[in-house]
């Protein structure tokens, strides 16, 4: 399975949203059989070359542990900073959308039981 992530966090300057998709991104390719990468976007006719979209990675090869290793590494930012919003869109179209605000642990663990239904486990 082939997703794409968006962070967000009404907390954090886009600088300091971004470093933290970064950051992201090399423990999700370090410490995972998930490829994390920033997303490619073809530039539009008359555009200036290509931005990067704030807070976005393509993430790749979801299935088993993979998918398993990942979540748990949301889990570990979303602890770290109850105010991140990950959200995963998939190429079917399906959209999850996880947010720790006003969650306690256990709530936070049911919730990722259910984030790894999402990508099949």
């Amino acid at each position: 399975m082939n997703a794409t992530m968006k962070l967000n966090c009404d907390e954090l300057a886009s600088e300091d949203l971004q470093e933290i998709t970064m950051e992201m991104m090399r423990v999700l390719n370090r410490e995972t059989d998930v490829t994390a990468s920033l997303p490619e976007k073809s530039a539009q006719k008359g555009a200036r070359g290509d931005a990067v979209t704030l807070g976005q990675l393509a993430l790749t090869a979801l299935s088993g542990g993979a998918a398993v290793a990942m979540f748990n590494v949301f889990k570990s930012y979303i602890e770290r900073r109850k105010s991140l919003v990950i959200e995963i869109k998939g190429e079917d179209g399906k959209t999850l959308s996880l947010n720790a605000e006003n969650l306690s642990k256990q709530q936070i663990d049911q919730t990722l039981e259910i984030a790894k239904k999402f990508t099949g486990e």
